[in-house]
């Protein structure tokens, strides 16, 4: 399947496999896909098609990508490191910005370039740069990578990852506002509310300049203090502007007297956009850690509209691409919000700005919440007719729930009413908030909300 090969779409033909190759088959990932191909068998072509597409994705290396650092002391010395790069290294990467397809969910202003932001090619070369084979088919632009990482001209960075800070800062407050202004930009006074690693902490400092400000916060200590030593080697100036806390996010004090012009939200999450990069995500996968994540998500997302100056917006993103993450998550903190009295607030998912080359998929106003079953493997015999029969080992099976009460009565955990679409779904603006999918940007899986405070 990863390789695209023609396949059935059934797992009967599974019944003549040897008994070897079954237990491969019924380990629990290979459960869990052929559980899936066994779902989207009936559904329409242009949806088989998609999900093959998005597979074949996931089970490839992720693609090499970096961005110029916006610092540099002038437009001109950026422009002239991004011929260069184009100039020695273009078999192996092209700008992002370079492809004329894209769009975004819903009808905004005309696109902004990414100038200064690449990725692997495509097209043009035998092999598609991945970081596992960096070093053994190009490398002279490995070291020129770790050269300009090291001096600060460029930042080793996913797209998704780039995402909330290029969507803060080429957004508009009106439309005399330039592209690179918009509700960050210099001076402003900046939330990073989840920072750990830090690579938007230091993309947000790129933007602000020496006379914005940025408070860090992570919950983690010994997270905070790696970002800091991150950060002191990054060699971008200003890094002086950069104050750091060690709080609960979702309890962080609400500056009453100092709000903030623009707040990241990068919440934690289940990371199952990550599976390309990291090997123990899919294995270790349960739809159990979404359920479980969805109310602390939702929690830091109100306080951080509450931390949000009027007129101000904040970027509420995940590494995953569930629903019960993402769209659930801000529905319920727009819900929420709603009903403060002291002080009251409003605020709205606004529509994102696009991005030229970029593609990113509407939200999505209706899904369901699964949670797993446990039952023992059924292998089927061999061709002698034998079993296995000492394999007793359980594999989980996706239950669909269709609301809480039915979740609740099967006894499911971590149930709350939020995780599924509230009444009010089709008033909430959710087709405004975007999904970066990897079979149309061939990246990580990624998630983006714009939400202002009225």
């Amino acid at each position: 399947l990863a390789k695209g090969e023609p396949c059935n779409n059934d797992t009967a033909h599974l019944k003549n496999i040897t008994s070897q190759q079954q237990q491969h088959f019924y380990s629990p990932d290979g459960t869990r896909l052929l559980q899936t191909l066994d779902e989207v068998v009936g559904l329409p072509q242009l949806i088989r098609d998609d999900f093959m597409a998005f597979f074949r994705a996931m089970a490839s290396p992720l693609p090499l990508t970096f961005r110029v650092r916006q610092h540099l002391s002038t437009k001109e010395t950026i422009q002239q490191l991004q011929r260069s790069i184009q100039q020695d290294f273009g078999e192996w990467v092209e700008p992002v910005d370079s492809s004329a397809s894209f769009c975004t969910p819903s009808s905004t202003p005309e696109a902004t370039p990414l100038s200064g932001i690449f990725r692997a090619r495509t097209s043009n070369a035998s092999t598609v740069l991945s970081k596992t084979i960096l070093g053994r088919v190009a490398p002279k632009l490995k070291s020129w990578l770790l050269e300009n990482s090291t001096n600060g001209n460029i930042a080793r960075q996913e797209l998704g990852s780039m995402l909330p800070v290029l969507l803060l800062s080429r957004g508009r407050n009106n439309k005399e506002n330039s592209h690179t202004h918009g509700w960050m930009k210099p001076g402003s006074r900046v939330l990073d509310l989840c920072a750990s690693p830090g690579s938007k902490t230091l993309q947000a400092l790129e933007v602000v300049g020496a006379n914005g400000r940025i408070k860090a916060n992570d919950i983690n200590a010994s997270r905070l203090e790696s970002l800091r030593e991150a950060i002191q080697r990054s060699n971008v100036p200003n890094s002086n502007r950069i104050k750091y806390s060690n709080i609960d996010a979702s309890l962080y004090p609400i500056p009453i007297e100092k709000l903030f012009d623009a707040i990241i939200t990068d919440v934690p999450c289940s990371g199952d956009g990550t599976i390309r990069k990291d090997s123990q995500i899919l294995p270790n996968w349960t739809p159990k850690t979404s359920n479980a994540l969805h109310s602390l998500q939702a929690k830091i997302l109100v306080r951080a509209i509450q931390c949000l100056k009027p007129g101000g917006v904040l970027c509420y993103s995940t590494c995953s691409l569930n629903p019960v993450e993402n769209e659930a998550v801000v529905a319920a903190a727009l819900n929420r919000v709603g009903t403060l009295k002291r002080p009251a607030i409003q605020a709205e998912v606004i529509p994102l700005p696009k991005l030229v080359g970029l593609k990113l998929r509407p939200g999505v106003i209706r899904w369901k919440v699964a949670d797993y079953t446990y039952g023992r493997l059924d292998i089927a015999k061999d061709g002698n007719g034998a079993s296995d029969e000492e394999d007793e080992s359980e594999v989980p099976r996706l239950n669909w729930y269709d609301s809480f009460d039915a979740a609740t009565e099967d006894g499911m955990e971590h149930t709350v009413p939020s995780l599924w679409p509230p009444s009010n779904v089709k008033e909430l603006g959710l087709e405004r908030c975007g999904r970066l999918s990897p079979q149309d940007n061939d990246c990580g899986g990624f998630f983006v909300a714009l939400i202002k405070r009225a």
